[in-house]
């Protein structure tokens, strides 16, 4: 695995995350349209005492599913921005550092780093190469 591969992990997950939120937003939606809804507990409460919906409960479980996999994506991202930001602690130079913590941790673009450090383009690509060549060794 590169280093690059190894950084965006991190951003991969949000992606991921991001996709799973939109999800139950959809789904959320769906069910906003019916009113009087019930949560999950409230939906097997309700059932277990003989009453009857029109939601269908296939809706829920994929609710439910969703925000199963929403706790494990976050839970994944910790562990993963843990890991990342270990990684980066152990280059010296303190610009790199920042470079590498604003791309790959605080998600922002080339261009909103290059602002935010009063950086031109070309020396940024450069520093950001020196950097991915300085965490190569940590990588394991």
């Amino acid at each position: 695995m590169t280093s690059i591969d190894y950084l965006s992990m991190y951003e991969i997950k949000n992606i991921k995350l991001n996709n799973l939120k939109s999800q139950l937003a959809e789904l959320e939606e769906r069910l906003d349209v019916i009113k009087g809804g019930f949560s999950g507990d409230e939906m097997a409460q309700y059932r277990a005492n003989g009453g009857i919906t029109n939601i269908p409960e296939s809706h829920y479980l994929k609710v439910e599913k969703i925000l199963t996999l929403i706790k494990e994506t976050e839970e994944e991202m910790k562990f993963t921005r843990r890991n990342i930001l270990l990684i980066i602690e152990k280059v010296q130079s303190e610009l790199h550092k920042k470079i590498l913590y604003d791309r790959y941790l605080k998600l922002l673009s080339w261009k909103e780093i290059s602002e935010k450090r009063d950086i031109e383009d070309y020396i940024l690509y450069e520093i950001h190469q020196e950097s991915l060549a300085l965490i190569e060794n940590y990588i394991g």
